[in-house]
């Protein structure tokens, strides 16, 4: 939201001058992982710190890579709560090289709900959604954490992993 100069109201957009809602980037894994042999590797992991996320707050990440020049089966997932929390995410692609891209956005809605959107692209396909509710307690630390799961080692390869936050308004 926007804020009127001068009105300290959110609701009041009626201003010329307005001030934005802070937060920003809280992590960045440009080092890079690939998965190994057979069964599901962790990529990168960020933890969220103890009611980091309070009610309408947002986390925010992105991840990208590359697929393994081959026909093997390849699973990417993302994890809200570490592996056994909720997977607010997974596909699963026999793409042939290329790209993918994940964006995602976790919405608090209360001390132990929240609502995510994910988008996932990869070379020469349509976007893909997945929309999750979930139940994950955000008063303690929380794992935020991509997965890459196939048959060859850097079937999948994690290039980059940037999370961000944005504070409840």
């Amino acid at each position: 939201r926007a804020l009127a100069a001068g009105t300290g109201d959110p609701t009041d957009l009626t201003g010329t001058q307005v001030a934005a809602i802070a937060g920003g980037t809280l992590y960045i894994d440009n080092v890079g992982a690939g998965n190994v042999g057979v069964g599901e590797d962790t990529l990168a992991t960020y933890t969220v710190p103890a009611s980091r996320l309070s009610t309408r707050a947002t986390l925010w990440f992105e991840a990208a890579g590359t697929y393994g020049a081959n026909s093997n089966s390849k699973r990417i997932r993302v994890y809200f709560g570490g592996t056994g929390g909720t997977a607010i995410f997974d596909q699963t692609v026999t793409t042939i090289g290329g790209s993918w891209f994940i964006r995602g956005r976790i919405v608090a809605v209360g001390s132990s709900a929240e609502r995510t959107t994910v988008e996932y692209q990869h070379t020469g396909q349509p976007a893909a959604l997945q929309y999750t509710e979930h139940t994950e307690a955000l008063a303690g630390a929380l794992d935020l954490l991509v997965t890459g799961e196939a048959t060859g080692d850097d079937d999948i390869d994690l290039r980059t992993f940037v999370v961000g936050w944005t504070p409840p308004v």
